[in-house]
């Protein structure tokens, strides 16, 4: 049984129930509270279960996830960018930390709020935590970080390269 059939049951039961004690000798407000729990509980599971779909195939996706050694990623794509392989394990590692990731998980064209740092509804700590370290970087450059103009990783990276601006 789909989803969709599932829950047409539930919609139907509820009715059910509704109709049921329409009948009964229950004050209007009774038959009002009855019918208004019937409908959340149905409107909750619809939800949940939206957000949970959703959840796992985030979660299934992330596992599927190829591991790629950071020092291989430096030596394919930037090791002529302007910056040591040390720093740039640092940047890749403060992607890592901010998301709670393995480092090894994470791919040049992930894009922050899809690939990294899902949370429906909501934003995810990641970012408050990698906007301040971006900002602290920046400044010790001279340049200005805006979080919000950065789609990927290889952007967030890119940046503070010292050929690239």
């Amino acid at each position: 049984m789909n989803f969709f059939s599932k829950s047409i049951i539930v919609i139907l039961l509820i009715s059910l129930i509704g109709i049921f004690y329409k009948f009964l000798v229950l004050s209007l407000f009774y038959k009002t509270i009855i019918i208004i729990v019937a409908f959340s509980i149905t409107f909750s599971y619809l939800i949940l279960r939206v957000f949970f779909k959703a959840y796992f195939v985030h979660v299934a996706n992330f596992n599927k996830k190829n591991s790629v050694k950071v020092l291989e990623i430096y030596k394919q794509n930037y090791e002529n960018s302007g910056f040591t392989e040390l720093e740039f394990k640092d940047l890749w590692y403060d992607i890592a930390i901010a998301f709670f990731m393995p480092a090894e998980k994470i791919n040049l064209n992930d894009k922050f709020g899809i690939d990294i740092g899902l949370k429906l509804w909501i934003e995810h700590e990641g970012f408050d935590i990698l906007r301040e370290v971006g900002s602290y970087r920046a400044k010790k450059i001279g340049k200005d970080f805006d979080l919000t103009v950065i789609e990927t990783v290889n952007d967030y990276i890119m940046f503070f390269s010292k050929n690239k601006y």
